[in-house]
């Protein structure tokens, strides 16, 4: 990797609990802790996108001070938040294809 490398916006995954009227006081447990479940998942989605956007502050900032060694642990340190966050969007797409009668795979452009 370079250190030229600059910010790609990327597409930001986010999982949706389809409406899913019920009056079973079970059902809807199980919805609720459904949707928590998803809420989570979208949570530490943004976490990683956060981190991403940290990193690249101080890549940012790093490279005015010409310390090779830092950039390098700083890229891989990028490119392994990546990489999580092309995992985390695989697993996303494949839980929306298993349960697309439950839930909507949306997307939203954040800087990664």
């Amino acid at each position: 990797m370079t250190s030229e490398k600059e910010p790609q916006m990327q597409e930001k995954p986010k999982i949706e609990l389809k409406p899913l009227p019920s009056e079973n006081e079970d059902t809807k447990r199980i919805l609720d802790n459904t949707r928590k479940s998803i809420e989570n998942l979208n949570l530490y989605v943004e976490d990683f996108f956060e981190t991403m956007a940290i990193l690249r502050e101080n890549f940012e900032k790093l490279k005015t001070k010409s310390d090779a060694e830092k950039e390098q642990e700083l890229m891989q340190s990028i490119a392994q938040v990546e990489s999580r966050i092309q995992e985390v969007t695989s697993s996303m797409k494949e839980i929306s294809k298993v349960m697309s009668d439950f839930v909507d795979l949306k997307h939203e452009t954040g800087e990664a």
